[in-house]
């Protein structure tokens, strides 16, 4: 009986890690999803603000993703999330997020990263999508991404949503001069 129960218990522990891991993670990727990263955010600004330390965030967004769908399909569109994806993640240190928040745009957390660091590792990752190959039927897909990057400023910005707003402004200028571009305030 107590074989079974500890049986029984250790099986429950595995289905709500499970459970969990279903509630924070875009489940296409693997990424942190829209959600974790929502709670994520508030909490890494108020470490920054404790602990007086640099934090940026980058926002960033697939160039010409709908084109990849339309012309390759949702299937193809799929493995071009998880590729881009993967190239983030494997960017990044340990300490830093790498979260999914639409459809192809995406967020990384940079905690004690000032912008200047930022952008450098913004461009270094720009180029390292600019450069992952895609091979549909013969046909090699480009992808390139344009980036938004921005450094927390507790007497700029109100909240997170402020952050990531000012985020989105540059990301969008990033699009407005040609895409595939890193544009940091």
């Amino acid at each position: 009986i107590v074989h079974r129960q500890k049986d029984e218990i250790a099986y429950r522990k595995s289905q709500q890690a499970h459970f969990e891991n279903l509630a924070t993670t875009d489940a296409l990727t693997g990424a942190v999803n829209r959600l974790q990263f929502n709670q994520n955010l508030p909490d890494e600004i108020s470490k920054a603000n404790a602990k007086q330390q640099a934090l940026s965030i980058l926002l960033l967004d697939i160039d010409h993703f709908k084109q990849v769908n339309d012309n390759f399909g949702h299937g193809v569109g799929d493995e071009v999330l998880i590729m881009f994806y993967r190239a983030c993640k494997s960017a990044t240190r340990n300490t830093d997020v790498v979260a999914r928040i639409g459809g192809e745009e995406f967020v990384i957390i940079l905690p004690n990263t000032n912008a200047e660091r930022a952008f450098q590792f913004a461009e270094r990752l720009r180029i390292n999508v600019e450069q992952l190959e895609i091979t549909v039927d013969d046909e090699k897909i480009g992808l390139t991404v344009s980036i938004g990057v921005s450094q927390w400023q507790q007497d700029l910005y109100e909240d997170a949503q402020s952050f990531v707003a000012s985020a989105d402004k540059l990301l969008y200028h990033a699009k407005k001069q040609g895409r595939n571009k890193v544009v940091c305030a």
